[in-house]
């Protein structure tokens, strides 16, 4: 065995990913077997170079060497070795290693110091099969490295620079990047036994770690922190998901899938992969014990920590219930607080006895807190003294910290003027976050009240000139507003402005302007769903239908999967007078049958839309929903599509409707290619995009282009692959959810027979964009057909292997692959 080296060293660390699914895929005999294999082919190359053995543990090899170059030249033969080593069953190891050169302090037979830290944290960043060298060992190696630029380490402030040895394609880094977490502005007091019990129930047997308690305890941000810990423990990243403004048991899905990046089933999108999913907020969703349980149990290596006042009594949950702060700490963060708005404040006795007096609930110490710009904490003191009796409790059937902490807040709701007041009561009706126009409107109060608000902490801003409320004080403010007998008009107030809204904003929908548009009303999505599910609530149906309908591009363009869920409830209650915003709603409904490949329904659908349009005799609407049911007739072969569209399409063009007769160029174009007549199909997608091109509709020019691209696919045309490029570029572009997807597919259609494995990168991409969407034939065909090409040039597990990148891209990085005019930076 070679001699510990001594002080500049080279540190290599190793980690088998997947560890526990292979012991599950292989067996106990088989895997014992493989790890045998695994450590026998890593300690021959390691010795081979010199290599120091400091330890190995389970799967994991800690070694030292005097030089980077032999430590760089063992990690790369090993991972050759393990690469040709013939593996029991079949499935090889995939180790990741790190590497990183250091001034470390020999304590025999191991090291002591940061870098042998630091080392780890790298080896803790890679893929299987992937190597990561830090800076200084990048230095002093002259074998290739691609450089990965700078990364967040767990528990290292500055960002590291690293590098991977070889060429080879990997999914972005674990690093603190691998997550949707962010880091809040205010310092976590306290809290460090909480903080280690929780981790070592996620870290333990634990799949479900339920944090209970009242609201304002804390709950969330001992989550948060917890998450934080836990970065770089999790292959597969970890995810927090805010359920608080999630207005109904159907949203909860799309809200988890959208977090986690899930463009397909949620459920096979996470069955392989080891993430932890912090869910926050859960209390006042019904049915979550049910989806969590579904969740644990379809996905194996799935760890959840959620928050909730209570319990969800499901088997795999540990409950920990988030107690109060100590004296101490609660006073050290009421003094932390303060200090936000007057620097220098002091801890003195009064802050002790405030802690004490509000039962150390972190969110009646921080209202408290916000009190220090008028009254000095003895005069705090001295109103809670006051008017605790007066305040009362909460309801003597709600636990004694929920009872404490209505009182904290009423406390803090009674400190406001009446102005305040009204306006925070009224400002309880939002969903998710508004903006300051709404919030003068629907709260009737004026800048000075919301800045008011604000500064007590009543309010908290959320970037981009937005604001919104704590979950639990909208919960009170609601409750006051059922109090006072002010919730029926102030949601109505609430679904008019939304409704005012819509209506200045869809003369956009057909200009130019469509993108921006669109972006609006995407903003204040949990306003609008709120608006509709109130207005069914309250048997207000025409309202509903008429903000349902107006939507339709909101959710053809970015929510498809709110707007299905909704179209079933709204057009049920819908009343049966044939009105537009009606005929609206199911041609709205239609299009989103459409996108879901569900032909039969969006014919349906459409028909409906029709007859209504006829009844009120609008020829313009009709003519609408002709080239749209026209294009849904051609794809079932029915009638004479081509004539239904011509007709509606001079309709339009004589009523000064182009952008309806648009899309009916467009359509005509989907009706050449399902007919097979390649050369009319791209000659009608060409003059289509033309005509969008000249009058600013990005999307509709995106439509036209990816049918010519389609056609010219089919043809064989060597110019498909640019044509095809021109699509991504434009529905990139126009934030077309669907159509990147179909973009993707597109390009790798074009490019398969040149460069199959980009091809199978970008086929995994576009599967994560269409998220499970049913094709229609042609563009079904298409997709098929490039599947089997790459297929059937990579071997198996090449060709998973590269669908499964293409999963794991974001939609910026999938873009830019597409975009790549060449094989280059393409493995």
């Amino acid at each position: 065995m070679a001699a510990q080296p001594t002080g500049t060293v080279t540190l290599l660390f190793t980690d088998v990913e997947g560890s526990t699914r292979l012991l599950h895929r292989l067996g106990e005999q088989r895997y014992a077997a493989a790890l045998d294999l695994h450590r026998r082919v890593l300690r021959d190359a390691f010795e081979r170079h010199g290599g120091y053995e400091v330890n190995y543990e389970g799967d994991s090899f800690f070694v030292a060497f005097p030089g980077a170059p032999a430590a760089v030249a063992a990690a790369a033969e090993a991972q050759e070795a393990l690469a040709l080593a013939d593996w029991p069953g079949g499935h090889g190891f995939r180790v990741r290693m790190g590497i990183h050169t250091g001034d470390v302090i020999a304590d025999p037979p191991k090291y002591v110091g940061l870098d042998v830290h630091l080392a780890a944290r790298i080896m803790a960043a890679a893929h299987g099969g992937q190597v990561l060298l830090s800076r200084p060992t990048r230095r002093l190696v002259e074998t290739p490295a691609l450089d990965l630029g700078e990364h967040t380490l767990k528990d290292f402030d500055e960002p590291v620079r690293l590098f991977q040895l070889g060429s080879h394609r990997f999914p972005p880094l674990l690093t603190l990047a691998n997550t949707n977490l962010v880091r809040p502005a205010t310092s976590f007091v306290g809290r460090r036994a909480e903080l280690g019990q929780v981790l070592e129930l996620l870290r333990g047997d634990a799949r479900l770690v339920m944090l209970t308690g009242p609201g304002g305890t804390g709950k969330t941000r001992l989550a948060l922190e917890a998450a934080f810990e836990s970065i770089g423990e999790w292959p597969d990243g970890v995810w927090f998901v805010s359920l608080g403004s999630v207005t109904g048991e159907a949203f909860v899905e799309p809200a988890v899938a959208g977090a986690v990046g899930a463009r397909a089933d949620l459920r096979e999108h996470l069955r392989a992969r080891r993430l932890l999913l912090v869910l926050d907020n859960m209390e006042h969703l019904r049915r979550a014990p049910e989806f969590v349980a579904d969740l644990l149990a379809s996905c194996p290596d799935l760890r959840v920590l959620a928050t909730s006042r209570s319990r969800l009594d499901i088997s795999a949950e540990h409950e920990y219930p988030v107690p109060t702060l100590p004296p101490n700490e609660a006073a050290e963060l009421f003094v932390q607080r303060a200090r936000l708005r007057t620097p220098g404040l002091q801890a003195t006795a009064s802050v002790l006895e405030i802690a004490r007096r509000l039962d150390g609930l972190p969110l009646a110490l921080e209202l408290a807190a916000a009190r220090v710009k008028v009254l000095t904490p003895a005069q705090i003191l001295e109103r809670l003294r006051s008017n605790l009796e007066v305040i009362g409790r909460g309801p003597s059937d709600l636990p004694e910290r929920q009872r404490t902490l209505r009182a904290t807040v009423e406390w803090s709701y009674d400190l406001l003027d009446e102005d305040e007041q009204t306006l925070f009561r009224r400002l309880g009706v939002f969903a998710g976050s508004f903006d300051l126009e709404a919030a003068e409107a629907v709260g009737g109060g004026d800048l000075d009240t919301l800045a008011s608000l604000l500064d007590k902490s009543l309010l908290r801003s959320t970037g981009g000139g937005r604001l919104a409320m704590l979950y639990v004080l909208r919960e009170y403010a609601r409750e006051r507003l059922d109090t006072e007998g002010e919730t029926y008009d102030a949601s109505l107030a609430h679904a008019s402005y939304f409704a005012n809204m819509l209506d200045r904003v869809r003369p956009d929908f057909k200009t130019s302007r469509r993108r921006e548009a669109v972006d609006r009303l995407e903003a204040d999505q949990a306003n609008f769903v709120r608006a509709i599910e109130w207005a069914l609530e309250v048997d207000a149906p025409s309202l509903a239908v008429d903000l349902y309908g107006k939507l339709m591009y909101l959710w053809w363009d970015r929510s498809q999967r709110d707007g299905w869920v909704l179209a079933e409830r709204v057009l049920a209650a819908a009343p049966p007078e044939a009105t537009e915003t009606l005929a609206m709603a199911f041609q709205a409904a239609a299009t989103l049958a459409l996108g879901y490949g569900d032909l039969e329904q969006a014919a349906s659908l459409a028909e409906q839309a029709l007859e209504i349009c006829n009844e009120r005799e609008d020829p313009v609407a009709k003519a609408n929903v002709l080239v749209f049911l026209g294009a849904v007739h051609g794809a079932l072969g029915r009638g004479n599509p081509r004539s239904t569209i011509e007709e509606a399409m001079a309709t339009l063009q004589a009523s000064g409707d182009p952008y309806g007769a648009t899309i009916a160029l467009v359509n005509l174009s989907d009706l050449a290619l399902q007919d097979g007549d390649l050369p009319a199909a791209a000659r009608f997608g060409q003059q289509g995009a033309a005509k969008a091109r000249t009058h600013g509709f990005d999307d509709l020019e995106a439509t036209g282009t990816f049918n010519q691209a389609l056609a010219l696919i089919r043809a064989g045309d060597p110019g498909a692959s640019e044509i095809a490029r021109s699509v991504l570029r434009l529905a990139a572009r126009s934030k077309m959810q669907l159509f990147v997807g179909m973009s993707l597919f597109a390009v790798a259609a074009a490019i398969g027979g040149a460069e199959p494995r980009r091809a199978a990168v970008l086929l995994g991409a576009a599967e994560g964009e269409l998220k499970g969407a049913r094709l229609p034939p042609v563009e079904a065909a298409v997709h098929e057909a490039a599947l089997g090409a790459a297929r059937d040039v990579l071997e198996a597990t090449a060709f998973e292997d590269a669908l499964e990148e293409g999963r794991l891209l974001t939609r910026e990085d999938a873009v830019e692959l597409g975009l790549v005019r060449s094989r280059a930076g393409v493995s």
